[in-house]
């Protein structure tokens, strides 16, 4: 079983797919998979009919397993998803997920590069995944310049290719782009034998 890249989201958990896998029952002949049932914090089993989210912040058991054609049941499995509560890190208004750029405030979530990483906190100019001298120096060259002509080097929305944008982007040196929470988390459960 996996759930994307980690058991903890912010916001919660949209799960999509569940394989169902057959059970596979000693000294009987393979019939097939049925169903795949769950169950969330100790309720009931259930069949699993996607997509199944989990929003509310806390601790949460997911229990599953397939049963076969013939009845057999799988032994269920477990896993622990902690949901966290979305919270504005940067003071801009907006939560979690709705928020391209969570640890500077971008009201206005500008993003003239369209790579779901806000202006305010993308000074990775040429997409290499790290803010470094290059991009140093392609601000260098620009400033002074209309955000109109180049706006993806208006790190701080003001509209011309500034100072601003030049102590903006000495902070982000060395550092990789973001963080931001711009794209939803989605969740793929599978079980590999």
């Amino acid at each position: 079983m996996s759930i994307a890249d980690s058991n903890t989201a912010m916001g919660g958990f949209t799960i999509h797919q569940v394989a169902c896998v057959d059970p596979g029952v000693a000294g009987q002949i393979v019939s097939g998979c049925a169903r795949t049932e769950y169950r969330l914090d100790g309720g009931p089993l259930q069949p699993f009919v996607p997509p199944i989210s989990i929003t509310t912040p806390g601790i949460h058991t997911l229990d599953f397993g397939s049963v076969d054609v013939a009845g057999n049941d799988e032994v269920v499995k477990t896993e622990i998803l902690t949901v966290v509560a979305p919270s504005d890190l940067d003071g801009d208004g907006l939560l979690g997920f709705g928020d391209n750029c969570d640890r500077a405030a971008n009201p206005d979530q500008r993003d003239t590069d369209r790579d779901c990483i806000g202006n305010r906190c993308d000074a990775d100019f040429n997409q290499n995944g790290v803010v470094d001298s290059s991009d140093a120096s392609l601000l260098k060259a620009r400033l002074g310049q209309s955000a109109a002509s180049f706006p993806d080097q208006d790190l701080d929305g003001d509209g011309t290719v500034g100072v601003g944008d030049t102590t903006i982007l000495r902070a982000l040196f060395r550092q990789p782009p973001g963080p931001s929470w711009g794209l939803p988390y989605d969740v793929v459960i599978q079980w590999c034998e």
